[in-house]
């Protein structure tokens, strides 16, 4: 239920005339349905609730019912219905054959053995590091299953130089290994190309 790219900036630069004559979309505790799918697949409407409403109220955070704060997302109007509103044309909007270029991340990995444990380094961009927790949980998560999804075997560890600093996200019994590590370490060992889709 997540995605790496979550607002594009053009989004952040509506224009507050078309904002303020916008009718809201939402309001917080609404009872809602959120439509989900993953990239190129069919997807379904799932209950959730409006946590917040963004300023132009054309967004809204939803928590979904019967998972934890990790899946909260904004969503906005052509994937949400408020509970008991006629329902539209479509039973859902119809799923995309292909997710957009932007939505298209290509990523070097080192896949490469060490300490006695398989594993795969992805380079990621130093916004990844940027994020606040629960987002990069988030994103840890699909990167995961992006590379389980290319049939690749270890223990995944996302890693950015970040000012000049290494910086990395990866499992916590690695910790001790993980902190001897620099961004040398990792490019001499890069091996592969991986592109997910988010």
């Amino acid at each position: 239920m997540s995605a790496f790219i979550r607002i594009g900036l053009a989004a952040l630069g509506l224009a507050l005339s078309s904002a303020a004559s916008a009718q809201a979309i939402c309001s917080v505790n609404d009872s809602v349905n959120v439509y989900w799918a993953k990239a190129g697949q069919q997807g379904g409407w799932f209950p959730a609730t409006v946590i917040r409403v963004n300023e132009t109220q054309t967004q809204c955070y939803v928590r979904y019912k019967g998972y934890d704060a990790t899946w909260d997302e904004w969503v906005g109007g052509d994937r949400l219905r408020r509970v008991g509103a006629p329902a539209a044309p479509a039973a859902a909007p119809a799923p995309r054959a292909a997710p957009p270029a932007t939505n298209a991340v290509k990523y070097s990995i080192a896949h490469t053995r060490a300490r006695d444990r398989n594993w795969v380094f992805v380079r990621a961009s130093p916004r990844f590091f940027s994020a606040d927790e629960t987002t990069i949980r988030k994103w840890y998560t699909d990167v995961q299953a992006c590379v389980r999804s290319v049939n690749l075997a270890g223990d995944v560890v996302v890693v950015a130089n970040v000012n000049g600093a290494f910086r990395y996200w990866g499992p916590l019994d690695a910790r001790q290994f993980l902190n001897t590590l620099d961004m040398n370490w990792v490019n001499t060992r890069v091996n592969k190309e991986m592109t997910c889709r988010f």
